[in-house]
């Protein structure tokens, strides 16, 4: 999957000989969808789906434009949701789905300012060259999100450019939805995850150094996370798969303060089991599968101690379990 970080980008990218009678010159031409598909979760992969198949019956690349900063974070940073997976997965995921290329637009006061039509002319029909588009039941865009499948609807005859309408993705009697996830994910309803997003939930990132505390102190060395503005389950002690370099391991991994130790910023630690050599400096990813305990502040480092022990021991038994799946990576595709 080729992904822009411009319109011009896109647009040159897109205009792969399609010749313009009137001009004379290549112009864009695509199958367009677009949204923020945080988490890209069930609901988003049966809209995906359906770009992916009527881009391939119209012979034409398939396209996902999504914005960054997220249009709430733009508008409202300190109280927006978290976000359920960062840039990188969101853009992994997108690929997996088949995707062929993906416009990450800045997303900026001139954009939150177009009006619908705007948006529909400047972005998706000239700048993309959008025959088709793919849009889910809930699509709101444009200034004040005044745009929506209606009012495509009464355009596409006037622009000569053909409209699906995606129906939600019910699970139960509920549609699957970024909100749903959030609930979940909030309360540590960790098993429910699977069956919404498709995958087991997790988090990755760049191994950095700590406190040291963990060796020193208690002779468990943890690998440390920062995990950014990421959605987080509860604060707590969690049975994590981990991966690094490809190899997956077992990991008890403290979320939170660090209460015994004083502690006033939160992090993520995992103690990664029958691990050797350095992992400073690696992308390690922890998908979180059982929640073991909360935090809890213990009287003295060696009760602390005691405790990881337990941890370590209930760890191994959860993901001993887990490993021994047959295929168990087609639940941890990223």
């Amino acid at each position: 999957m080729k992904v822009f970080y411009s319109l011009e980008e896109a647009s040159a990218g897109l205009s792969s000989g399609v010749i313009s009678s009137a001009s004379g010159i290549a112009r864009p031409a695509s199958v367009l969808t677009w949204g923020n598909f945080d988490g890209v979760h069930l609901g988003h992969q049966s809209l995906l789906r359906a770009l992916v198949a009527k881009a391939k019956n119209l012979g034409l690349p398939s396209v996902v434009m999504t914005f960054t900063p997220r249009p709430a974070v733009f508008f409202n940073a300190g109280y927006a949701p978290k976000a359920i997976a960062d840039l990188d997965d969101k853009l992994a995921l997108l690929e997996k789905c088949g995707v062929d290329y993906t416009l990450v637009l800045p997303f900026t006061s001139e954009i939150a300012s177009l009006a619908p039509v705007e948006f529909l002319e400047k972005l998706a029909l000239y700048g993309l060259g959008a025959k088709a588009l793919v849009l889910g039941y809930d699509v709101a865009f444009g200034r004040g999100r005044e745009g929506n499948f209606d009012f495509l609807n009464e355009r596409r005859h006037k622009y000569g450019f053909e409209l699906d309408q995606v129906p939600p993705y019910y699970l139960g009697e509920r549609a699957v939805s970024s909100t749903w996830i959030r609930e979940e994910l909030a309360q540590g309803s960790l098993d429910s995850l699977p069956a919404l997003l498709g995958r087991q939930h997790s988090v990755h990132g760049t191994v950095q150094p700590g406190y040291q505390r963990g060796r020193s102190v208690l002779g468990f060395a943890t690998a440390n996370l920062d995990p950014g503005p990421l959605l987080l389950p509860p604060n707590g002690v969690y049975a994590c798969l981990a991966r690094c370099d490809g190899a997956y391991y077992a990991a008890a991994t403290n979320l939170g303060f660090n209460p015994s130790f004083g502690g006033d910023k939160i992090s993520l630690e995992a103690h990664i089991l029958d691990f050797s050599g350095e992992i400073y400096g690696k992308d390690l990813r922890l998908y979180f599968i059982e929640r073991l305990r909360g935090e809890k502040t213990f009287s003295s480092p060696d009760e602390l101690g005691l405790q990881i022990t337990k941890d370590v021991q209930r760890t191994r038994d959860v993901i001993g379990e887990v490993l021994s799946t047959p295929d168990f990576s087609a639940r941890y595709p990223l």
